[in-house]
């Protein structure tokens, strides 16, 4: 049985913003059993409080990355290790994959960021950060698609520091409102997905928030420097 909570709550007079983040969170829940994305239980209107629309998820995660990242560079909590770092990536990338191609979901994400992704602890039970596994939650903006292009548009807005360039320039995809762009597709996502392996392996908030060509090339040098053993 699962332990749900009460995830969102939207006003009666967001019916629009709900409906489409009930729609979102069927597709993602549409991937495969054990797809480590954070799935919708159950969604309902709340007569008793105001016909408020509510949304019900599986359970509390223990946290999300960000807070173990910060946790890490505050010296305040557990670290992890390399071998962690990467099946955390690897379970990311397949949860990645599988919304974006399994039939009835394609989804693209377009806001994975530390705070996106939940920590759950895994069927094995291990004990410190080694039992936990990675799973994407947080679907606000994601772009629903289709193997012959995109089938609509979602109200796009986020400021995220891992976001892909293209969803920061002006466009339909982007924050800039014109009609000039149209380049958001699922590598917006792998570029994402980059950003955040590169935050695991240095174990830092901090250097996710440069702006893209100054991102890149830390990454560069940092990557750079774990082959030559510097890093």
């Amino acid at each position: 049985a699962y332990a749900c909570i009460l995830d969102q709550v939207f006003p009666s007079d967001a019916v629009t913003d709900w409906e489409a983040e009930v729609k979102t969170l069927k597709k993602a829940s549409s991937t495969p059993a054990g797809t480590r994305v954070v799935r919708m239980v159950d969604h309902y209107v709340d007569e008793e409080h105001d016909n408020c629309r509510c949304i019900v998820t599986t359970p509390v995660c223990e946290m999300t990355l960000q807070d173990l990242l910060e946790s890490v560079a505050s010296g305040a909590g557990p670290s992890y290790d390399l071998q962690t770092a990467l099946r955390w990536a690897s379970e990311l990338a397949d949860t990645l994959h599988l919304l974006h191609t399994t039939e009835g979901c394609r989804l693209y994400h377009g806001d994975l960021r530390p705070r996106n992704i939940f920590l759950y602890r895994g069927s094995s039970g291990g004990a410190g950060s080694e039992g936990l596994e990675a799973y994407i939650g947080d679907f606000g903006i994601a772009l629903h698609n289709h193997p012959f292009g995109l089938q609509e548009e979602p109200l796009l807005y986020t400021t995220s520091s891992t976001v892909a360039p293209e969803l920061m320039e002006p466009g339909p995809h982007g924050n800039g409102g014109k009609d000039d762009d149209t380049s958001f597709d699922a590598r917006a996502d792998v570029w994402s997905w980059g950003v955040v392996v590169y935050a695991l392996l240095s174990k830092s908030m901090a250097r996710v928030t440069a702006a893209s060509e100054e991102l890149c090339n830390e990454q560069r040098r940092f990557f750079l420097g774990l082959l030559s053993g510097s890093t």
